[in-house]
C-alpha cells in the first residue's frame, strides 16, 4: 500500500505502520507512536501534516492518549500550537471518552474541560457510542448546555448513522435547549443530503415532518437556508421534487421560493429558464397547495408576490398561485381582484 502513495513522506509513514502497531504494551503508552506523532506535526506542509497525523491516530489507543496530550502541551510551550489537537481529541473521544473528560478536568485550574476539547471528544464519542455519550451529557447538564455537548454528540452520530441520528433529533427536540436543537436540525438535514444512504427528497421529507411548533419551524427554516449553496445546480425535476416536499411548510417564505426558483431556472442545466422549472414544479406541487401557500404569502399586502406573478409565464402553477392571490385580495384589496381574474383567463 505504501508504494502506491504518491507523496514520499506519506509513503514512508505508511511503511512504518506494522512496526508502530507492534510496539504496543497493554496499559502503557506506545512511545514509538507518540514520537511518530511529534515528528509528523513538525511538517510545515499543513495539508500533508493533517493527513498523516490523522492516519497515525488510527493506531492510537486509550493508553496512548494522555501521552499524546502531553506532547501537544510541550509543543505549545515552545510556541507551536496545532489545529490537529482537535483531531486528536476526537480520536480520544472514540477510544476513551469518559477518561478523556476526567483527565482534562485535572489539567485546568477551574476543573472545566475547555469548550473546543469537550465538543471534539463528544463528536468522537457520538461516532462510536451515541447512547452512552448522550447519557453522560444528561448526567452532566452543565457541559451539555454550556458547551453544546449534545449537539457535538449528534454531529458525530450523524457521520456514522444519519438516519438513526436524524430520527433521534426529530423525536427529542423538545428536550434540547433551542440553540442545540437548531444546530442538530441543520446538521441532520445536511447529513442526509450528503450521505450515500439517503437522498435529497428523503432529507426534505424529514425536514417537513418535524413537529409543528415555533422552535421546530425556526430550526427547519434555518436548515433550509444554510444548505442552499449546494442546491443551485439541480435539474428541473430534482429541484421541483425537492420543493414539492417543503414548499407548503408554514416556515417557508416567498423570498425563499423566489431564490430557489431563480437558481433552478438559471443554472447550467436550465435550458428553458423559468418555464422549464415551473413545468416540472407542476408535476410535484399540487395546485391546491400552490394556491394555499400563495394566499398565505399575499396576506397583509403583496407587492412582491404580484410583481413576480406579473412577470411569470402562464402555467398551471402560476394560475394556481393567482387563485391564491385573488383569495387574499378579496379580503384586503377587492379593487385589484378584477385585473387578476382577467389574467386567469388569458
Amino acid at each position: 500500500m505504501a508504494k502506491l502513495v504518491a507523496d514520499p513522506a506519506t509513503s514512508r509513514l505508511l511503511a512504518t505502520f506494522d512496526e508502530l502497531a507492534s510496539g504496543t504494551t497493554t496499559g502503557e503508552p506506545n512511545k514509538k507512536l507518540v514520537e511518530a506523532c511529534r515528528g509528523t506535526l513538525m511538517d510545515n506542509d499543513g495539508a500533508r501534516r493533517s493527513r498523516n497525523f490523522a492516519l497515525l491516530l488510527e493506531l492510537a489507543r486509550a493508553e496512548d492518549a494522555p501521552a499524546i496530550h502531553a506532547m501537544f502541551a510541550e509543543l505549545h510551550q515552545e510556541g507551536r500550537a496545532f489545529d490537529e489537537y482537535k483531531t486528536f481529541a476526537m480520536r480520544w473521544g472514540m477510544v476513551a471518552p469518559t477518561e478523556a473528560m476526567e483527565f482534562l478536568k485535572t489539567q485546568h485550574q477551574n476543573g472545566i474541560v475547555p469548550r473546543g476539547d469537550l465538543r471534539a471528544i463528544a463528536f468522537g464519542w457520538g461516532r462510536v457510542d451515541p447512547d452512552a455519550a448522550l447519557k453522560w451529557m444528561n448526567e452532566n447538564p452543565g457541559e451539555a448546555e454550556r458547551f453544546g455537548g449534545n449537539a457535538a454528540v449528534v454531529d458525530g452520530w450523524l457521520k456514522t448513522d444519519p438516519v438513526a441520528a436524524a430520527g433521534w433529533v426529530a423525536a427529542n427536540g423538545k428536550n434540547l435547549d433551542p440553540n442545540t436543537y437548531l444546530e442538530c436540525v441543520r446538521w441532520g438535514f445536511s447529513a442526509q443530503i450528503f450521505s450515500a444512504n439517503t437522498d435529497l427528497a428523503g432529507a426534505a421529507a424529514w425536514l417537513s415532518a418535524l413537529p409543528d411548533d415555533e422552535i421546530s419551524s425556526a430550526a427547519a427554516e434555518n436548515a433550509w437556508g444554510q444548505i442552499q449553496w449546494a442546491l443551485g445546480e439541480l435539474s428541473y425535476d430534482k429541484s421541483a421534487e425537492l420543493w414539492g416536499k417543503v414548499g407548503n411548510e408554514p416556515w417557508m417564505g416567498f423570498e425563499q421560493f423566489v431564490r430557489f426558483s431563480g437558481a433552478s431556472s438559471t443554472n447550467k442545466s436550465a435550458d428553458r429558464g423559468v418555464d422549464g422549472f415551473l413545468d416540472a414544479l407542476g408535476r410535484n406541487w399540487p395546485e391546491d397547495k400552490v394556491s394555499s401557500q400563495f394566499e398565505h404569502w399575499s396576506e397583509g399586502g403583496s407587492p412582491e408576490v404580484e410583481e413576480w406573478l406579473a412577470g411569470a409565464p402562464s402555467t398551471p402553477v402560476t394560475k394556481a398561485a393567482i387563485r391564491g392571490l385573488i383569495r387574499s385580495l378579496e379580503k384586503s384589496n377587492p379593487d385589484a381582484v378584477a385585473s387578476w381574474t382577467q389574467r386567469l383567463g388569458e
